[in-house]
């Protein structure tokens, strides 16, 4: 991005105009580099503005206003904001977010602090943010008074009715700045890209995206972060087209790999400056998770989750439905997913499951899938192992989605055709991700209410269909989402359904991780067993073509910033040319 605020070639229209005249330099969604096909990667993937809504609301963009008079049926919420430490209003602007991640209205506070948001029933989140182009009075918060949105509290307001807010708290900003050198003896290419804050979770869970700043040389050379809420955060920068290295903030100097990042502490009103980012040249290697079988690379896959103790989740490996929406599950769990047949536990798999000394075991799918002798041997393996089955293999996603959920709730769920495994492969590395559900549900129905009650129950706000109206009819996808549906993602062949969810869920602002895993997208285990390492490690999963990489994917990969490529099975499932990361044209 330049600093005209040039509209976003990737973007639609009506976001790109909201957003660059709304939106600080210093707050901008970073641009992902244009391909040919930028147009189609949009339109196909869940809406550009929403996947840039639930991080512009972050960083000051308003994106979409709402401009049409209020219904009788609207409801109302009313609440006042108020600075913490001398109650005093500031000066701050309130977006109303929905379950899917957009703005659905915007208001600035009175002279007292109150304000009024008209909003159709449904529910939201209330995100504070300072409506200048500085930001420097009010950092980013959520209703009442939390860090980010997963720590905020919803608000549900029914047709008509007034919901009276209790106070929302505003804190003075933190802002980090910097700029960046070259190494020396370099030929100087173009430093276009973005630094960003994730804010590190006081009770362990992954880090969240709370701002970020795009660094350009054709702008002054500096980078700036304001608008931080107080808190611990890890700083990250990365290319947009992988001319540099990804690296991460490590106290006196930036260095390639989360693991040696040294988190910054940011406290109210106060700023850190002096980051000098030290660029460096693409580090990106890529290795390989192998085995002679299916059962050999599930159990070597197993060995890169972190911890001993916990759960392990079984399924049956010659066979897919079970797995499938086990992955999120076992993500979920931070558990490994390996594989048995039928009829035997294979020896790697048994020598995996005793290095793990797990607590507990989950056998998923019934005895045609697991059998009883089977679920008899896992019975030495822990002091604890137990089944979950069912009717067939959508009662046992179902009852999965409901174990694992069923209390906390789940935001959003993932819908995708359970009789193939095509588009619920992508789906599944999505759900396990975002740490929701996937339902599978049969793609030639017209109606699945068994699944649309499990969505009502576990609260979902949002569903998003995987695959095209040919895999997964438009009638059952929207019987299941009901009104909360969001979207579909679909693409020509499983390859654009898989890159399309890359460059939404992915990376709307580059992620977290430096590591991308890959999968063949022609077989099904290496990707299942996969699922879970690469959501523990706050990774994508890409599935390819056996031979090469399709060039969306790979342009995907190039945007994310990954310094590392893992491969997911050996050269019988992805060769050479796929290892030599060559496009297939």
């Amino acid at each position: 991005m330049h600093p005209q605020n040039e509209a976003d070639p990737t973007v639609p229209a009506a976001a790109a105009t909201a957003r660059s005249a709304t939106t600080p330099r210093d707050a901008r969604v970073p641009r992902r580099t244009p391909t040919p096909r930028a147009s189609s990667r949009v339109l196909r993937g869940r809406p550009v503005v929403a996947a840039i809504a639930a991080v512009a609301a972050l960083v000051g963009a308003v994106l979409l206003p709402t401009t049409a008079t209020a219904a009788s049926t609207d409801g109302h919420l009313v609440g006042q904001v108020t600075l913490a430490g001398d109650g005093t209003p500031p000066n701050a602007t309130i977006d109303v977010v929905d379950g899917s991640g957009y703005v659905v209205t915007s208001v600035d506070q009175a002279a007292r602090g109150t304000f009024d948001a008209t909003v159709p029933a449904g529910t939201y989140w209330l995100s504070l943010r300072d409506p200048s182009v500085e930001q420097r009075s009010v950092a980013q918060s959520w209703y009442p008074d939390a860090p980010t949105q997963r720590e905020a509290t919803k608000v549900v307001v029914g047709a008509g009715q007034t919901v009276r807010l209790g106070a929302f708290t505003a804190t003075s900003p933190g802002t980090v700045a910097g700029t960046w050198k070259y190494p020396a003896g370099t030929s100087h290419p173009v430093v276009s890209g973005v630094v960003t804050a994730w804010r590190l979770d006081e009770h362990g869970g992954r880090p969240v995206l709370v701002s970020g700043t795009d660094t350009d040389q054709q702008s002054d050379g500096s980078w700036t972060i304001t608008g931080l809420v107080a808190g611990r955060y890890v700083l990250r920068f990365s290319a947009a087209d992988g001319s540099w290295a990804t690296s991460y903030w490590a106290g006196s100097r930036w260095a390639t790999g989360p693991a040696a990042a040294t988190p910054l502490t940011v406290r109210p009103g106060q700023s850190a400056t002096g980051m000098v980012i030290d660029l460096q040249e693409p580090v990106r290697d890529v290795t390989r998770i192998d085995g002679g079988n299916r059962y050999d690379v599930s159990a070597a896959v197993a060995r890169r989750i972190p911890g001993t103790g916990g759960t392990v989740y079984v399924a049956n490996g010659e066979n897919f439905p079970d797995a499938l929406t086990a992955g999120p599950v076992a993500a979920h769990d931070h558990a490994p997913l390996l594989l048995v047949t039928p009829s035997a536990i294979p020896d790697v798999v048994r020598r995996a499951i005793v290095a793990r000394a797990p607590a507990r075991i989950v056998v998923v799918g019934g005895p045609p899938s697991v059998s009883a002798d089977v679920f008899t041997q896992l019975g030495s393996l822990a002091p604890d192992v137990r089944r979950v089955s069912g009717a067939d293999r959508y009662a046992v996603a179902r009852q999965l989605a409901t174990d694992t959920w069923g209390t906390s709730g789940a935001e959003r769920m993932y819908l995708a055709n359970g009789t193939g495994f095509a588009d619920a492969l992508s789906a599944g590395a999505a759900a396990a991700y975002d740490d929701v559900p996937l339902m599978i549900t049969a793609g030639g129905w017209t109606a699945d209410p068994a699944a649309a009650a499990v969505r009502r129950s576990l609260g979902v706000e949002s569903v998003w269909a995987v695959g095209g109206a040919i895999s997964l009819s438009d009638a059952v996808a929207h019987d299941v989402a009901g009104d909360k549906w969001s979207g579909r993602y679909e693409g020509a062949t499983r390859f654009d359904v898989s890159a399309n969810l890359s460059w939404d869920v992915f990376a709307p602002f580059g992620g977290y991780s430096d590591t991308v895993y890959v999968a063949v997208g022609t077989k099904f285990p290496d990707a299942l067993s996969g699922t879970p390492l690469a959501a523990v490690t706050g990774s994508p999963l890409v599935i390819v073509q056996p031979g090469c990489i399709p060039e969306d994917t790979l342009d995907f990969i190039d945007s994310f910033g990954a310094n590392h490529v893992v491969l997911l099975g050996g050269p019988a499932s992805l060769d050479g040319n796929v290892a030599a990361l060559r496009s297939c044209g």
